[in-house]
């Protein structure tokens, strides 16, 4: 009498089976792999923008008072890893007051943002700041 063999091994249905249950665990980390790999991109973008807007801020702060004209200026910024390209928005405005000399506003308002110009809305900055730039008269 022949006996048949006993079978070592696994048949194709619980192959099938077993890699169904594996694809369940492994979908939500491969999610997880991509918005960790998102923060991580807003988060070098965001830092990027910051040094750039520290800069931008030291440059406005060293300008003389009269050569900030009220207006909106635009500059590109290519970042040192060549991957983004970043936009530095300078609004200045006088602030009228009573100390104006020489019929220019003592006060001025600049509000400097860095947007991303490389894709992302060019209508949210990533980093934004105003500072109030005075000028003294000695008195």
């Amino acid at each position: 009498m022949n006996r048949p063999r006993r079978e070592r091994g696994f048949s194709l249905l619980e192959a099938v089976v077993a890699l169904g249950i594996l694809s369940l665990f492994i979908l939500p980390l491969a999610s997880l792999l991509n918005s960790g790999l998102a923060k991580v991109t807003a988060a070098r973008h965001l830092s990027e923008a910051s040094a750039l807007l520290q800069r931008a801020v030291e440059e406005t702060k060293q300008e003389d008072f009269t050569s900030l004209i009220p207006g909106e200026t635009v500059i590109s910024y290519p970042s040192e890893d060549t991957s983004s390209k970043y936009t530095l928005k300078r609004v200045v405005v006088d602030i009228a007051d009573k100390s104006s000399v020489d019929g220019q506003a003592a006060l001025k308002r600049v509000t400097l943002g860095i947007y991303l110009a490389d894709g992302g809305s060019s209508d949210e900055p990533v980093a934004e700041t105003e500072i109030l730039l005075y000028r003294y008269n000695g008195l």
